[in-house]
């Protein structure tokens, strides 16, 4: 997949495609740097075609580092109710944590500490943005049977304690 936008944005992929669904599906999360902000168009070119369905959830965010904003990024697949990225070490102590979970269902909570943002489908994007360096967990809750859950850590334009990204 890649992106485009009539802003001319570049789309980059921060981790993926996490394979879920017992290879089923995809999930992939997508960034672009240094943005030009507004409203906008984005196109998606698939390199085959699609069998069941596509979404795509688009979050802008204000603060975040222009040149290199990923701090980490990790995901992971798997079953029953409770999901989990896996673990994120963030070397910055103000990264947001932009997590982005799938589900056959409906994912029902976001995770302890995380805002829920985006919620089409059943699926959810949330978001947290930490006040130390360490090691995060984007985590929901699913009734459903296979998920997939991803993070990415976003560093923040100015690194201190008291600049922070803002959420959408």
């Amino acid at each position: 997949i890649t992106l485009s936008d009539t802003q001319g944005n570049i789309y980059q992929s921060a981790i993926g495609p996490t394979i879920w669904n017992n290879g089923a599906r995809e999930a992939q999360v997508f960034y672009a740097k240094n943005i030009t902000g507004g409203a906008t168009t984005v196109t998606a070119t698939l390199s085959s075609s699609i069998t069941t369905s596509a979404l795509i959830y688009i979050h802008e965010y204000a603060g975040i580092d222009q040149l290199n904003p990923v701090d980490g990024a990790v995901g992971a697949g798997g079953s029953g109710a409770s999901m989990d990225s896996g673990a994120l070490t963030t070397t910055f102590p103000t990264d947001l944590i932009f997590g982005a979970g799938v589900s056959d269902n409906i994912i029902t909570s976001a995770g302890s500490g995380y805002t829920p943002r985006g919620t089409l489908s059943g699926n959810m994007t949330e978001d947290e943005t930490v006040t130390s360096s360490g090691t995060y967990h984007a985590t929901a809750t699913q009734n459903g049977v296979n998920w997939a859950m991803q993070a990415v850590a976003f560093k923040a334009a100015s690194i201190s304690t008291t600049t922070t990204p803002t959420p959408p």
